[in-house]
């Protein structure tokens, strides 16, 4: 007879076992990230910037009187500020925290999948998929991450709610809601796509709780595409943001998003439309409410459909949550259709090699030993008075170069004098300069 002990153990292991595969698999990929001597990364070196020296009060003061509505992802930059305090400027514990976040990420998509299609291993299956390709280990995807972390949150409280009802459930989203937004704007358009898939649901009758969010998106986009420095993104082709909103731009972006996802595919335009057919024709007749959940998937991606020079695998790290439910929805009818379409659209063995193949000891970081070098250096000429110091392009990486330009340099330093001056470094003579700033 077991103990109760064992018995426990028992029940638990057997609930939670998906759980634990899915940790595995998150696990894996954190182990490559910090053996693959990876380190912070030209964004991140902004955030620093200006997160650091600000109070937490003022983060979210500035960014919201920021003009442009790309820096209102605050709750991002209150974590750079919090993890900066408590771990200092060791990458470890930015990717560690990253890592929590696509793993409760992906936990919560499993509980999703499992929810809507009540099959516990092809949900596994997907999600397990989802884990692997999906895993944004760069600090500067946190603003990402947290979009798909709050935004699955927000689909499960609203499915609660179109199942009980009971309003609670729409007050929580409505408290989840400047968390989503402010992680990343984008986010808003979760709300366009749980109106297809509240159509899809058979609740109609129900999307009228939704209005009031939609609202909040038309004002939200209004001011975006009026913001002043919003609107050089619709108007400077030079500018890698730009946005020219037209249908052929769209669907180019659509097939770069559709070439990274599955791996196989050249971006070619034209192509977007076959796999599009290719897809009506295994949903079947039978099946085509299936498709409400394609135009879920756009309407949440939707805002960046636009970027013909700036598209990011990211940015279908939420949105392909939509495609994900498409997916496990058509295995309930046609199980091996789901089953080549998620290998066709998900390819699980992409860079699989790689990652397997690098899973060794840690090698020397370049990155963090250069900058460890660079620090050294400074901080022996701020001791000497010393105002220019010979290095090397090799060693000034342009990544690392990134981070003295925007003026990021200081926060490895450690000698006093170090705010006194400012830094620059010319790749034509291969020095740092240390400017005196008068205060």
């Amino acid at each position: 007879m077991p103990t109760g002990t064992q018995w426990k153990l028992s029940r638990f292991l057997a609930s939670s076992w998906p759980y634990l595969v899915i940790l595995l698999v998150t696990s894996v990929y954190f182990l490559y990230i910090l053996v693959d001597s990876r380190y912070f990364f030209y964004d991140d070196f902004t955030g620093f910037t200006f997160s650091v020296p600000r109070s937490y009060l003022t983060i979210i003061t500035d960014s919201l009187a920021s003009r442009d509505i790309d820096r209102h992802k605050f709750v991002g930059y209150l974590v750079t500020k919090l993890l900066y305090q408590t771990a200092g400027l060791k990458v470890e514990a930015f990717f560690a925290f990253n890592f929590l976040i696509h793993t409760l990420t992906c936990w919560l998509l499993y509980r999703l999948l499992f929810r809507l299609s009540g099959r516990r291993w092809f949900s596994l299956f997907l999600t397990l998929i989802y884990a692997w390709r999906f895993y944004l280990w760069w600090w500067s995807n946190i603003h990402t991450l947290l979009v798909g972390f709050f935004g699955l949150i927000t689909i499960h409280l609203w499915l609660s709610f179109l199942q009980t009802r009971r309003f609670v459930k729409l007050w929580l989203i409505w408290l989840i809601f400047p968390l989503l937004v402010f992680s990343y704007g984008p986010g808003i358009f979760v709300y366009p796509a749980l109106l297809f898939l509240t159509v899809y649901l058979k609740k109609s009758s129900m999307i009228k709780h939704l209005l009031p969010f939609l609202v909040l998106l038309g004002i939200y986009f209004l001011i975006f595409t009026h913001a002043p420095d919003s609107l050089l993104r619709f108007t400077q082709s030079q500018n890698p943001y730009y946005r020219p909103l037209d249908l052929g731009t769209f669907i180019t972006t659509q097939t770069y998003f559709l070439s990274d996802l599955t791996g196989y595919l050249p971006k070619i335009s034209w192509l977007a439309i076959l796999i599009i057919s290719v897809l009506t024709i295994l949903i079947g007749k039978t099946s085509r409410s299936l498709l409400l959940l394609g135009l879920a998937y756009l309407a949440a991606i939707v805002s960046n459909s636009f970027f013909p020079n700036h598209t990011m695998f990211y940015y279908l790290y939420f949105p392909v949550i939509f495609i994900y439910i498409l997916v496990s929805q058509l295995s309930l009818k046609k199980p091996l259709a789901a089953v080549i379409l998620a290998l066709l659209l998900f390819n699980p063995f992409y860079g699989a090699k790689t990652v397997f193949f690098r899973l060794r000891h840690p090698a020397k970081n370049f990155d963090k030993t250069a900058m460890s070098m660079i620090v050294d250096r400074v901080d022996t000429a701020l001791a000497g008075g010393q105002t220019e110091i010979k290095l090397s392009n090799w060693d000034v990486t342009p990544n690392l170069n990134h981070a003295i330009a925007y003026g990021a340099l200081p926060l490895w330093l450690h000698d006093y004098r170090k705010d006194n001056y400012s830094y620059s470094y010319s790749r034509e003579t291969e020095t740092i300069y240390l400017n005196h700033v008068e205060k």
